[in-house]
């Protein structure tokens, strides 16, 4: 459905069978979708993920969980560009057990990127990412580390000449 400021919303139910190891499990997931440019100071506002049945690949078996992702593109003056991200996955296995309750893990990400462009043919662009996981190691068939969390970052600078050949 299409809403105010140039935005959008999207419900679905979907329904698929996943491959995890040697089996093919069935999946039901809703899923949602949200974008909305209010100004042009604020291009982009998103939200979207799914809850539901999901597949725990590690361990071959089926869960229920969900994903959120919400993003934003902000544009402070007319050079800079800033997009906002951040992610979260929580599942949780299917069979009760004495960590019922507990995910199996938790992963979270967080990314900005800045682009600043100078003239039309060169910019710098800036991008950092934080990716943190949060583990039950008791949920695990094989070993796991209880928490890995990993913080990265490029930068690009680019042009553009205009001479001739």
């Amino acid at each position: 459905m299409d809403t105010r400021h140039n935005g959008f919303l999207q419900f679905r139910y979907f329904r698929d069978r996943v491959r995890a190891g040697t089996e093919t499990l069935p999946r039901n997931q809703f899923v949602f979708v949200g974008r909305v440019s209010p100004s042009r100071r604020f291009q982009q506002i998103g939200i979207d993920g799914y809850v539901g049945q999901d597949v725990d690949f590690e361990n071959i078996r089926r869960g229920h969980g969900a994903v959120g992702n919400v993003s934003g593109t902000i544009n402070p003056t007319n050079h800079l560009v800033i997009d906002l991200l951040t992610n979260t996955q929580w599942p949780h296995p299917r069979e009760p057990s004495r960590f019922f309750g507990h995910p199996i893990f938790t992963a979270r990400v967080w990314r900005t990127k800045v682009t600043y462009t100078f003239r039309a043919r060169s910019f710098v662009r800036l991008v950092s990412q934080c990716v943190e996981t949060t583990r039950e190691p008791h949920l695990f068939v094989s070993s796991v580390a209880a928490r890995d969390a990993q913080l990265t970052g490029t930068a690009l600078f680019a042009t553009r000449s205009t001479g001739n050949r």
